[in-house]
């Protein structure tokens, strides 16, 4: 049996869903912020600020988010990059061999990170995949970079082409009689339906952080970087996955493996305390001010990996309990409030009738899905 890798799934520093917490018991009257972000030298970067939970999960004065007033990304000699209108700063001509920073006021503060230079990424050398009975595994090898500190990242952006759950072989039609609207389930004009294929498109910004310190030279194993079942609507068709690595420094993997565990485990003796987390940036004009987060820079490596359904499993049919039966008195309350589509025939002990589903078994695009091709962000 090869070897793999055993990775730490750790928080993204881009993530806004999970945050830091404060252990003080009484909240804060100034809420403290939280400043997380990427500059992507070859590609667009991104920052995200949040205020630090309370200790009981809630947030300081109930406010759900600062108020952004302008960021932007500086060099060590003070020019700058600004954000486009989604957010997003074009760095991909920016010099690797320079420090950069992001700058961003909010809430009426100047908040900023400390200059870093990238670290030369690893080299992706293969993406593959593999499948046992349920589930389908992606691996990576790598060889690390020059600036290699025993620690990497890796991210991933998928693309795949999938189907809704189900075909919609009924429909409904509306017929006038003396001056009454009936329904009435007939059969469906398109089979499949026009939405039954979509394109779906996932950014994974939560990164895995790897400790491959204990490896000598090239000597590491391939490494284990995502998985799902065979069931999966992944496995209807086309699937394709951009595998993006980049070298962390020691104190960046810290932060991120202290993160993961304050987000992962309360009130443990062992946990690690939350001023550990404070990370690299800082209030300009009160340095003393307690402020959290990190800012990332980095060039990162690619590759691309695809499978075209070979190891797809059919899902089924869901049991008839799935479905409803609906008289013919409530089709307009199911069809157009409820949102229920007439799919299939079945039959019970009192004889046959339509089973009844929402609209999104049957709708791909109400099932994150899209119509147009998607493309990789990077």
């Amino acid at each position: 049996m090869k070897r793999f890798l055993y990775i730490l799934m750790a928080l993204a520093a881009a993530a806004s869903c999970v945050y830091p917490y404060d252990a003080a018991l009484e909240p804060r009257e100034e809420p403290a912020l939280v400043l997380d972000g990427d500059i992507v030298i070859g590609g667009y970067s991104s920052v995200n600020v949040s205020y630090l939970q309370n200790f009981d999960g809630t947030f300081p004065q109930n406010r759900k988010a600062p108020e952004i007033q302008e960021w932007w990304i500086e060099d060590e000699d003070g020019n700058t990059i600004k954000p486009s209108s989604d957010n997003l700063a074009d760095t991909r001509s920016l010099d690797p061999s320079r420090g950069y920073r992001i700058v961003m006021k909010a809430d009426g503060k100047t908040i900023a990170s400390e200059f870093k230079k990238t670290l030369a990424p690893p080299v992706i050398k293969s993406v593959s995949f593999r499948a046992d009975e349920k589930n389908v595994y992606g691996y990576i090898t790598i060889d690390p970079s020059a600036d290699n500190t025993g620690y990497i990242a890796i991210n991933t952006e998928e693309i795949w082409h999938f189907h809704a759950q189900l075909i919609q072989y009924f429909d409904i039609q509306v017929y006038d009689i003396d001056g009454e609207p009936m329904y009435f389930v007939v059969g469906a004009e398109t089979i499949p339906q026009e939405n039954y294929w979509c394109w779906k498109k996932i950014t994974n910004d939560s990164p895995l952080i790897i400790d491959i310190s204990r490896f000598e030279g090239n000597n590491v194993p391939e490494i284990l970087f995502t998985s799902f079942p065979r069931k999966n609507d992944r496995n209807h068709d086309e699937y394709h996955i951009r595998v993006s690595a980049r070298t962390l420094s020691k104190e960046e993997y810290q932060y991120y493996y202290n993160l993961s565990i304050e987000g992962n485990v309360s009130n443990d003796l062992f946990s690690p305390n939350p001023g550990e987390l404070s990370g690299s940036v800082y209030n300009v004009e009160n340095p003393s001010e307690s402020v959290f987060g990190d800012i990332s820079v980095y060039q990162p490596a690619m590759a691309n990996g695809s499978l075209n359904g070979q190891y797809g499993v059919p899902a089924g049919r869901p049991d008839d309990s799935f479905f409803t039966k609906v008289p013919a008195e409530r089709i307009p309350l199911f069809y157009y409030e409820l949102n229920f589509r007439p799919i299939i025939s079945l039959f019970d002990d009192i004889g046959p009738y339509v089973g009844w589903a929402h609209k999104r078994c049957v709708d791909c695009t109400l099932d994150g899905g899209t119509k147009e091709v998607p493309e990789f962000t990077y």
